[in-house]
């Protein structure tokens, strides 16, 4: 596990507020990759709303789906709950990078962030 999983899982999993816990969250991924922009998301079945976020530029993109959604730099990544899977949260982030667009890498390791932000739902 990197240290920057590791950070976040610790973070995610506090015992502080989770609002605080959330905040302390966005801003490990988003100095992480040194992203323009990310969000972590409740997601509901008709709606998100938006939990913290971490830099500018936010874009809001519906993602209801299990896997993660990439398009122009921007990637909206599922936090599946544990026993249902079904979507109840997203982390979304946003690149400014030249070509707009997310490698391979970058998604895996955003899928990863994902999945280690379940204690922020539950």
């Amino acid at each position: 596990m990197s240290d920057v999983i590791r950070n976040l899982a610790e973070a995610a999993d506090g015992e502080s507020p989770r609002i605080e816990r959330a905040r302390a969250c966005v801003e490990i991924v988003h100095r992480a990759r040194a992203y323009r922009w990310v969000g972590v998301y409740d997601a509901g079945d008709e709606e998100r709303s938006l939990i913290a976020e971490a830099g500018c530029a936010a874009r809001d993109e519906a993602a209801h789906t299990q896997t993660a959604a990439v398009r122009q730099g921007l990637a909206v990544v599922p936090v599946l709950g544990a026993e249902s899977a079904i979507v109840i949260g997203t982390l979304d982030v946003e690149s400014d990078r030249a070509g707009g667009g997310l490698s391979e890498e970058e998604v895996s390791f955003l899928e990863e962030c994902a999945a280690v932000l379940r204690p922020l739902f539950e």
